[in-house]
């Protein structure tokens, strides 16, 4: 029998037996895949997990609620819970603010409804709204953007404001400015704050809470619909599944 046919030229691993090279390579082969496969459930575990370093609050019921350094905000089978310590709790209706530089983080999905451009996007579960010298700021993990204007809602009773504008109800009649948080409960309640806002709760015994924008363009945060400055009207309320996510970028020249 030849050297050939002896199978005498084919190398092999130094230090291994002959055939024990296939199994090392499918060794290798199920690592990467377990490493693919964890990498994978870990992305998924940050995108629905969000540690907040710095204390934070809300406002129920026009009570200041508040939260020390360290809670996170977890989001479960399409639903959202606030964990502190040892205790957790559902935390589906309500945008946290943190004390020490006023941000505003999303607790859930909502849809941003520009004024300027009567455009309507997504923004998900785990957005930031800031504000500073520049203007607002969207941002939700590395991706951040300025071009916004309008109004951001949840799909139920609350309201954020990118922009000014004039909100009135009854005999009431105050300016608004970006940040500030409205929930509008038909025919029960108001609820006005936000960063640096004093909370203000009242009993509503009326169908129609305005805000009316430097555009001309309104909004009933009672009945969620908007208006455009012809008097037509839309309703506020969409799937937002089917709604295109907003365009994010670099901070000023936001590309997709």
């Amino acid at each position: 029998m030849s050297e050939w046919e002896r199978g005498g030229n084919k190398k092999r691993i130094p230090g291994t037996r002959p055939g024990l090279r296939p199994i090392l390579i499918s060794a290798a082969v199920a690592a990467a895949a377990a490493i693919v496969i964890i990498c994978a459930i870990a992305a998924l575990l940050g995108r629905d997990r969000m540690a907040v370093e710095e204390p934070v609050y809300t406002v129920i019921n026009g009570e200041k609620m508040e939260w020390p350094e360290g809670a996170t905000l977890i989001r479960r089978k399409g639903e959202t819970f606030l964990k502190s310590g040892r205790y957790e709790q559902d935390f589906q209706r309500y945008p946290l603010i943190t004390e020490q530089d006023g941000k505003i983080i999303l607790q859930k999905s909502c849809s941003l409804n520009r004024t300027s451009e009567n455009m309507i996007t997504r923004l998900d579960y785990f957005t930031v709204v800031s504000r500073d010298g520049e203007g607002v700021l969207v941002s939700r993990r590395d991706r951040q953007t300025r071009d916004v204007d309008g109004f951001i809602f949840d799909n139920e009773d609350t309201y954020i404001f990118l922009e000014n504008a004039i909100l009135s109800w009854g005999e009431e009649r105050i300016p608004i400015e970006p940040l500030t948080i409205v929930q509008v409960s038909y025919m029960e309640y108001l609820q006005i704050f936000g960063p640096g806002i004093t909370p203000r709760f009242e009993w509503l015994a009326t169908d129609t809470v305005t805000a009316e924008f430097e555009n001309g363009k309104r909004l009933n945060l009672a009945t969620d619909r908007f208006y455009d400055k012809n008097s037509s009207c839309r309703l506020l309320f969409l799937p937002l599944e089917a709604l295109p996510e907003m365009k994010t970028g670099e901070t000023g020249n936001e590309e997709e």
